[in-house]
């Protein structure tokens, strides 16, 4: 066999041994992606069952009750400079999910917290991490909420829940308006966890979905299973 023949099948077999050893790590990092990958776990709680409901109703709310009750308009009203856009993906057997984005004067941030549920330990644990977000992102998120598919996907309708699977909230408050989107089980999907494809349950709230879905890639969360 001629040398040049030979240096190209040599060639051509490193390229396909460095393809599959790079697919594999792929693989390897996807598996082992979570909800709670990049962010710092910054509060825990254990749940007290011997409380009963009356109890439980008097004690002050824990960090992640706090968060969810602190909505755009509420905050907004503490504070009327802020423009707030938030996320929340509310699944039933997997962590929950809050993504919000926000414009203070000339600063624009994103924050992602995961509340995480640890069977075991019968504990609550809170993860999070806050960054910078750009200007041009933030201006796409204002663009998107503008639209009706976004911040009302039900023209109107009250969602009707389903027996399981997940609630997404979408809300914001914009230059003195306030939105507020709620669809459960919003989405189908297929496949293994972590490489499954999702799609909207119906066409109607596909432009509501893929503003959910983006702020979660903005955010930086992986969420293994969306149904």
């Amino acid at each position: 066999m001629k040398a040049w023949v030979q240096r190209i099948l040599w060639t051509a077999l490193g390229i396909v041994v460095v393809a599959v050893i790079t697919a594999l790590l792929a693989v390897f990092f996807i598996l082992r992606t979570n909800e709670m990958t990049g962010l710092t776990l910054v509060d825990s709680w254990k749940e007290d069952y011997s409380l009963s409901d009356d109890a439980r109703s008097k004690m002050p709310p824990d960090r992640w009750t706090f968060l969810v009750r602190e909505t755009p308009a509420v905050e907004s009203k503490r504070n009327p400079n802020l423009q707030m856009v938030r996320f929340l993906y509310r699944p039933s057997f997997h962590p929950n999910v809050c993504i919000a984005a926000w414009k203070d004067g000339d600063e624009c941030w994103i924050r992602s917290t995961v509340r995480q549920w640890d069977q075991k330990q019968e504990t609550h644990r809170l993860w999070q991490k806050t960054e910078p977000l750009p200007l041009a992102k933030w201006n796409d998120l204002v663009t998107a909420l503008q639209r009706k598919t976004v911040n009302d996907p039900l023209n109107g309708a009250i969602p009707s829940p389903g027996l399981d699977g997940s609630s997404w909230h979408l809300e914001s408050s914009i230059g003195g308006r306030t939105t507020s989107a709620s669809v459960d089980n919003p989405v189908t999907s297929k496949g293994l966890p972590n490489f499954e494809f999702v799609s909207p349950r119906f066409p109607a709230i596909a432009d509501f979905v893929d503003t959910c879905r983006h702020l979660l890639e903005l955010g930086g969360v992986k969420v293994p299973e969306m149904h």
